[in-house]
């Protein structure tokens, strides 16, 4: 991860232009459940993301660098929250972008019924968007991603390791702020 952060400061001073990409997206829901005694369940996704890209060649249409990640889902009483961490490529052709991130460090927790656990793995992303210059520094735009995981090891809550091959995918629009700097 340090090379991929040296990357970006070294390429801003050949290609002049660091850029900072704050995202965020929050979504929820419940299911109406009629009859007696129904509970309805409650549905909420929400992911949020900082990047720091630098320009890779002269013209701006291709952009490398680190992405952070956190992903969270709530479905009734079970929860899952993810930290991902990894390189990223944004592709440019106008307005419109084509991001591709791979994530070698996913780690989080999860809760199904009263089972907590501490999982890990890798995971990858794709996305693409439409970004609008507001000003010289400022771009604000959308975009839709989809996101994979893949859970290789969990930890129980009484210290018990366990290889596992487990995915889950997420689905998800976000809206975007670009920083660009010079």
């Amino acid at each position: 991860m340090l090379i991929i952060l040296l990357f970006c400061f070294c390429s801003q001073s050949v290609f002049g232009r660091i850029i900072i990409d704050i995202s965020s997206n929050i979504t929820s829901y419940a299911e109406k459940i009629t009859g007696a005694g129904s509970n309805p369940n409650k549905y909420s996704n929400s992911a949020n993301r900082f990047s720091l890209t630098s320009e890779i060649d002269g013209s701006g249409k291709y952009r490398f660098g680190f992405n952070y990640e956190i992903l969270s889902r709530t479905y009734g009483k079970d929860t899952l929250s993810l930290t991902n961490m990894g390189p990223k490529i944004d592709m440019f052709s106008g307005p419109f972008y084509l991001t591709l991130a791979w994530f070698p460090y996913s780690q989080g927790k999860r809760k199904i019924g009263a089972d907590t656990e501490t999982i890990s793995g890798w995971g990858y992303l794709a996305g693409v968007g439409y970004v609008k210059k507001i000003t010289k520094v400022l771009s604000v735009g959308g975009s839709f991603n989809y996101a994979s995981l893949s859970v290789t090891k969990k930890t129980t809550a009484a210290n018990v390791t366990s290889k596992v091959t487990e995915s889950y995918s997420f689905m998800y629009p976000m809206l975007e702020f670009k920083l660009s700097f010079r």
